[in-house]
């Protein structure tokens, strides 16, 4: 029980690790840009038009 316990958890932590910065890199870079008056918006308040670069000039 144990074994398969750490089995799946391990299974399913592989899975979501490479899956979720891929998603968050691929979709949430060039979706920033895509959808820079929609949802980035309501997401955060400090993008206007290039949500990532002005987050960088901010934090720099």
């Amino acid at each position: 029980k144990n074994r398969s316990e750490k089995k799946g958890r391990t299974d399913s932590l592989p899975f979501h690790t490479p899956e979720r910065p891929k998603t968050l890199e691929t979709t949430g870079v060039p979706n920033l840009q895509q959808e820079n008056g929609g949802e980035n918006h309501e997401r955060s308040p400090f993008e206007d038009s290039n949500g990532l670069l002005k987050l960088q000039c901010i934090n720099a």
